[in-house]
């Protein structure tokens, strides 16, 4: 029963970041700033595609092999071999994965620009020449077989 409050609350935290995501890219403009505590906190909307300060930009491949394994570590850690964790401890890890559960939201989230970049890829292959049936190199074996 434990195992599910953890996953509930991992999934509340991927929750309100996808709806403070949305509130920002709604109420904000790019790189806009919003007064919270004026003189002492503002917000500010800027886009990082990549890990810290736009790290590993385009390494969509690493984070999500990065949270498949979290995943699986969890999953044996609770079903098989439960280490001496806290409970205290194990509210830190559901936190931590709810954090990488919105990551994976984020980078697998279709946008218009990444559908027509996919597309540009696919016009890209496809006007690629036809190989089949061309002859690429000939020779001429001794006894006068091609």
């Amino acid at each position: 029963m434990q195992f599910l409050w953890m996953a509930l609350f991992a999934l509340g935290i991927a929750g309100a970041d996808q709806l403070t995501k949305y509130l920002t890219v709604a109420n904000i403009p790019l790189y806009g700033e919003v007064p919270f505590l004026p003189g002492v906190l503002k917000f500010t909307y800027v886009q990082n595609t990549g890990a810290a300060f736009s790290s590993f930009q385009g390494m969509q491949w690493l984070f999500a092999l990065i949270f498949l394994a979290l995943t699986v570590l969890i999953f044996l850690e609770y079903f098989k071999k439960p280490l001496p964790f806290s409970k205290f401890d194990r509210w830190c890890i559901a936190a931590i994965y709810g954090g990488g559960l919105v990551n994976m939201i984020d980078r697998l989230r279709l946008t218009g620009d990444r559908v027509a970049a996919m597309a540009q890829g696919l016009r890209a292959v496809a006007d690629l020449p036809d190989p089949v049936g061309d002859v690429l190199s000939e020779i001429t074996r001794p006894p006068g077989l091609v």
